[in-house]
């Protein structure tokens, strides 16, 4: 996934074209609201891709605060850079690097947000270790993934079809959905593992709505097309 997507801005701007607000725009309301952010302070975003949960989490601190986004990606930072930012919203930082080697020093951050990316990330211990290491004293993590034993409505009939149609897959794994979620006891391992003193689980659902089954499907498959290309 890593290299997949840095290779070109062009699948970031797909992704955040298809994907952004039927479904990472809902979520980022959700995960922002859970940690419960407040003006002033200083927020890390984790794989921060093309940057919904920063902006969100901008809006909400507002310009006493400030917020850093950091992902693998150089193409999704590149993505999150460009967007539009209105008036009144924290400074915006971005960072390249690894969710496993944060490059912070201890303490640096109020809250430590991460939506729909710890699945994808091999140690996850480590990257939780690394959130509890720059987080201040009192600090809240909170982490959104897609829990394994729960229906994902429209995502296993897409991927069925992109691989029914012969696509080869835009990063390993793609087609195997079970790779895309964690359990609720994964999810909390990782970070009580970690040393967090206190872990909570709340498994939500929203509705995401595209026009019709054609035009989510066709959107998936553009993504999956412009990855393969960029890596021939």
């Amino acid at each position: 996934l890593q290299g997949d997507w840095s290779s070109d801005v062009c699948s970031s701007d797909l992704y955040d074209r298809f994907m952004r607000r039927q479904l990472f725009e809902p979520w980022a309301g959700q995960l922002v609201a859970a940690a419960n952010l407040h003006a002033g302070q200083r927020i890390l975003d984790v794989a921060s891709g093309t940057g919904v949960v920063a902006h969100a989490a901008a809006e909400i601190v507002g310009p006493t605060g400030a917020v850093t986004a950091s992902d693998i990606s150089r193409a999704m930072l590149e993505v999150n850079r460009r967007r539009a930012r209105p008036d009144g919203l924290a400074p915006l930082d971005f960072v390249e690097c690894s969710a496993t080697a944060l490059p912070f020093a201890d303490g640096s951050f109020g809250a430590v947000l991460c939506q729909h990316s710890l699945q994808f990330i091999p140690d996850r211990r480590t990257a939780a270790l690394e959130m509890r290491r720059v987080l201040g004293g009192g600090g809240v993590a909170a982490a959104s993934v897609w829990v394994s034993d729960r229906p994902h409505g429209l995502f296993t009939p897409v991927v069925e079809t992109l691989a029914a149609e012969g696509l080869p897959e835009p990063f390993p794994g793609a087609f195997q959905w079970s790779r895309h979620c964690l359990s609720e006891t994964e999810l909390s391992q990782a970070f009580s593992s970690a040393g967090f003193a206190e872990t909570t689980i709340d498994v939500r659902s929203i509705v995401a709505v595209w026009a019709d089954i054609v035009t989510a499907t066709s959107a998936v498959q553009e993504i999956g097309r412009a990855s393969c290309r960029e890596r021939v």
